[in-house]
């Protein structure tokens, strides 16, 4: 409760002003007033966002932790970001999360950061990472994944998983997950809410071959650049 009903400090809010008043605005309104964006940008409610965390685990962690701390989808107008951002950092506090620290004393030693980007309204969603999860060998791009907005890690649906051979350039492995259910977004009020699947939809794969071959590609994009495995969330 203290997080939640606390003030974010002046110069974050500012800075996050700043960078959502800008969203999909073309030059010519950019050009404008700066008190005019502003205003623009404190009123607005048509570029929804998601505010999700980030996790870095101590250096020689075996575990990611991906998915302990909550992240929000469809967040839109100045004071729902606010607001998510105090959720996301409250989750820090869960009993899910308590009890995980206690079993993993690396969890307390992560760095818990906050990242805003804008909401895609996906048709499909999931995780992937380099390096297989339980061997910790590398060679192979390890993809779940399942229909609608990126939430496989809340345990509810069971995704797909896909497994691209580097070396082969090709999918060596797929296990169909029992996909009954996909998270949406409301259409009226901007909610996230649990859909049924049709039962053909459900049993289909998530995604074909070169869609993997593409998430392969995103995910060795994003080794190389931080010099490490990542585990990298994609719509």
């Amino acid at each position: 409760d203290l997080i939640l009903k606390s003030e974010l400090p002046k110069a974050l809010k500012e800075e996050i002003k700043n960078a959502y008043s800008s969203i999909d605005l073309d030059k010519g309104v950019k050009n404008i007033e700066p008190w005019r964006v502003d205003m623009m940008g404190a009123s607005r409610a048509d570029v929804t966002v998601a505010v999700r965390t980030s996790i870095k685990p101590p250096e020689n962690s075996a575990i990611s932790f991906s998915g302990f701390y909550d992240s929000f989808f469809y967040v839109s107008g100045l004071k729902g970001i606010h607001d998510s951002i105090k959720k996301s950092w409250a989750s820090a506090f869960s009993e899910k999360v308590l009890t995980a620290k206690e079993k993993f004393s690396e969890l307390g030693n992560s760095d818990l950061s906050i990242i805003i980007q804008i909401m895609i309204d996906a048709e499909k969603s999931g995780t992937a990472t380099a390096r297989n999860p339980l061997t910790r060998e590398n060679g192979s791009v390890y993809i779940e994944s399942s229909w609608g907005v990126g939430m496989t890690r809340t345990g509810e649906i069971i995704p797909d998983l896909f497994v691209w051979d580097l070396e082969k350039n090709a999918m060596i492995k797929q296990a169909i997950g029992n996909k009954e259910w996909k998270f949406s977004v409301h259409a009226l009020n901007s909610d996230i809410i649990k859909e049924k699947i049709a039962p053909d939809v459900a049993g289909r794969p998530s995604i074909i071959p070169n869609e993997a071959k593409a998430i392969s590609a995103l995910v060795l994009k994003a080794d190389s650049i931080f010099k490490k495995n990542m585990v990298l969330e994609w719509a």
